[in-house]
């Protein structure tokens, strides 16, 4: 936490305001999610420490699902004849297979 001005300058926030904030995470390497990519959150985290020799940071667990549902989305819920759909179709037929998804992942539940 640091210092937080007004637009007219004036400190409104001080590094004492954030003493004992707590916030929540959606994730952690210890949670057993399956998933489509990887099997599962536990594979996921060995292959990545496996591969990078280090264990995998909350934002980094968020980019990789990110991806997974991308993935996901368009393996599962695509339309067919995606190739012949015009470029603003093909967007919209994303935009669709991405709010039709219902599937765990290593984030999680993705609704």
């Amino acid at each position: 936490w640091g210092e937080a001005y007004d637009e007219f300058g004036k400190q409104v926030l001080r590094e004492e305001h954030g003493s004992y904030a707590v916030g929540f995470g959606q994730w952690h390497h210890a949670m057993s999610f399956s998933d489509p990519v990887f099997g599962s959150n536990r594979n996921f985290t060995e292959s990545y420490r496996k591969i990078f020799n280090e264990d995998v940071h909350y934002n980094t667990a968020g980019a990789v699902a990110g991806g997974v549902i991308l993935y996901q989305a368009m393996a599962k819920y695509m339309a067919a004849g995606f190739d012949s759909l015009s470029l603003a179709n093909q967007r919209d037929a994303i935009r669709q297979a991405i709010q039709d998804i219902n599937d765990e992942t290593l984030w999680g539940t993705v609704r």
